[in-house]
């Protein structure tokens, strides 16, 4: 049986694209502070070449000295002339690695926060199917673990192999002068060193990359051992030992395959660092027989013998740096993945214009749509038309589609055949934004913001000035007044546990919150998704009351499993496997004796 070969992913293609990563980040850094890419230029640049200089000085002093020797004469005025230049020299290079250390300073302080703000507001304008995706998650997870530090080591390193191939080539010429075939044994020991390390940054990230499912799990774990938002239920249960057991597997895997990999690293560098002395020796043997012959000078051995230093120190420092880089920039290649990200929901440059003063017909025609990798439709050949200031209730069971309704009515998904109309207009051809303007969601898993109570309402419309009073009837409309009441800070009480003098609420009370947000936008189409699930039947005839007296001129959907939420509703749609079965308001669908009435039945049967 002939086996496959399996593909080498580390292959030329990926040396390039990582160096093109590189490119990119570098342009970033030139387009936001060219000034400090110039200065670090310079900087890096005089510690390369000012031990060149202060070596030939040295030289010359040396030199000076013999020969003053030998003839019994000083020259004191030339003496005090390189004596005076190599203290400068030596000045110099002080000084440069102070202004080098100023200068990446500023770099560590500006470049990150840029960078970071860029990936933030790019991860803030991807579509939910991003999200929704594994692979896409996955990314997210390198880059949550790398962006703060890998990007700027990476312009460090840049510059930093700069510095060594300035350094490298000033030595090479310096010693080509002396004898040119040097130069063959010296790059006859770079290059395995520089596949070594190369190789070694791939095993690594192989391992990194490989691992990122279960380092997703690995922080998945750690947040909610930490976050305290499950800590009843895993006392309770006794979990902390399983987490931490498997947390504790995770780690050992990930520990002994990088083990592996610096077993193998430790080898071949070491037998590589043994060849590579003999090779400098060698050279450093034929300086001292030049100078034994007289074809070169005593001061000569000094200064070839620094000139191989620093041509060791910067072939050195050229391997450390561009494996380094290399390594860095494949860590990077998933940030760039998701800034280059594509939009999957394309906003028209010249969208249709229709006015949201009163809330608009709204129309799903013979709309299909499946997920992104998903075997079967969500919604098949599905039609409904809810027309202005209607109240409509949603109901069906887990999976019927309901939830997908509301992501394709906000365009949070494109429908994959049929259309979606507002008004008449499909709403590809509405401009994004204002569509949004339109509606006021309360999602079922909606964000509990740890901000005060105020913040947390008034974040339903924050295009507008913060207006308390606009903010105290959308909270007292939502029931969230009663909740401001308890605190002494009233409205600017903190919400959470992050931050001191913080409080947690309940999940009714974050639920009461969270409907005045959706009060609080005051949009033409009020879309409420599981709005009382958490709070108690009296607070849910309240709510459903104020509902009732604020949506007079609004369209409303409700999705519910509640049946007490829903009989109101002008119009009831029982969705199953994407497709509606039942339709009407409530007396006639419980005359009809199906779904519904069924449903309903077993419901009301419980509360007897």
């Amino acid at each position: 049986m002939n086996k496959k070969k399996s593909k080498n992913p580390f292959s030329s293609k990926k040396l390039i694209g990582t160096l093109g990563v590189t490119r990119k980040l570098f342009g970033l850094l030139w387009q936001w502070e060219p000034s400090i890419v110039i200065q670090s230029f310079i900087t890096y640049s005089i510690p390369a070449i000012l031990p060149f200089i202060n070596a030939y000085i040295y030289k010359l002093i040396i030199d000076l000295v013999i020969a003053s020797v030998g003839s019994g004469l000083v020259d004191y005025k030339q003496l005090a002339i390189y004596l005076i230049f190599r203290f400068i020299s030596l000045l110099a290079l002080d000084v440069s690695y102070t202004f080098q250390d100023i200068i990446d300073k500023k770099l560590w302080i500006r470049f990150p926060a840029k960078f970071y703000t860029m990936i933030l507001s790019k991860i803030s304008s991807l579509e939910l199917e991003y999200f929704e995706d594994p692979e896409f998650r996955n990314k997210l997870q390198n880059l949550r673990e790398s962006y703060i530090t890998r990007p700027i080591n990476t312009i460090s390193f840049v510059f930093y192999l700069w510095q060594s191939f300035l350094q490298f080539c000033i030595a090479i010429a310096a010693l080509s002068l002396l004898n040119w075939w040097i130069l063959f044994p010296i790059l006859l020991t770079a290059v395995p060193i520089f596949l070594t390390r190369k190789s070694h940054s791939e095993f690594a990230w192989g391992i990194w990359n490989g691992n990122s499912p279960y380092r997703k799990k690995f922080w998945y774990l750690s947040e909610l051992i930490q976050g305290g938002e499950g800590i009843k239920e895993i006392k309770i249960f006794q979990l902390s030992k399983k987490f931490i057991g498997e947390l504790h597997s995770m780690y050992e895997r990930f520990l002994k395959e990088n083990e592996v990999v610096l077993k193998k690293y430790l080898i071949s560098n070491n037998l590589l660092n043994v060849f590579s002395n003999i090779v400098y020796g060698g050279i450093e043997i034929f300086i001292i027989y030049l100078a034994i012959l007289k074809t070169i000078t005593i001061g000569s051995i000094s200064y070839y013998t620094s000139v191989m230093n620093n041509l060791q120190n910067g072939v050195s420092g050229m391997l450390r740096n561009a494996a380094r880089l290399y390594e860095n920039a494949m860590y990077i290649v998933d940030m760039f993945e998701v800034l280059e990200s594509p939009s999957k929901i394309i906003v028209p440059e010249s969208p249709t214009k229709i006015d949201y003063l009163s809330a608009p017909k709204i129309e799903f025609k013979n709309v299909t749509f499946s997920y992104p990798k998903a075997s079967k439709a969500s919604l098949e050949d599905f039609s409904m038309v809810i027309e202005p200031g209607e109240k409509i209730a949603i109901v069906g069971e887990n999976g019927a589609g309901k939830t997908t309704l509301i992501k394709l009515l906000a365009r949070l998904y494109d429908v994959s055949s049929g259309e979606i109309l507002i008004n008449g207009v499909n709403v590809r051809e509405l401009d994004l934004d204002r569509w949004h303007a339109a509606l006021g969601i309360l999602l079922q898993d909606f964000i509990k913001y740890e901000y005060s109570i105020k913040d947390n309402i008034y974040f339903g419309n924050t295009e507008f000035k913060e207006d308390i009073e606009k903010i105290k009837e959308a909270a007292k409309n939502s029931g969230a007044d009663s909740v401001a009441s308890n605190y002494k800070d009233g409205y600017d009480q903190m919400l959470g546990k992050t931050f001191e003098n913080s409080v947690e609420l309940s999940a009714g009370q974050w639920q009461k919150v969270a409907l005045g947000r959706a009060f609080f936008r005051n949009s033409p189409i009020l879309i409420l998704d599981e709005p009382t699930a958490s709070v108690d039947a009296k607070a849910e005839a309240e709510i459903f009351e104020h509902v009732e007296r604020l949506a007079k001129n609004k369209t409303v959907i409700i999705i519910s499993h509640r049946f007490s939420t829903v009989k109101n509703a002008d119009k009831i749609f029982v969705i199953n496997e994407g497709k509606i079965i039942e339709a009407g308001a409530h007396k006639e669908l419980i005359k009809k004796k199906g779904t519904y009435a069924t449903l309903f039945n077993l419901q009301a049967k419980a509360y007897k």
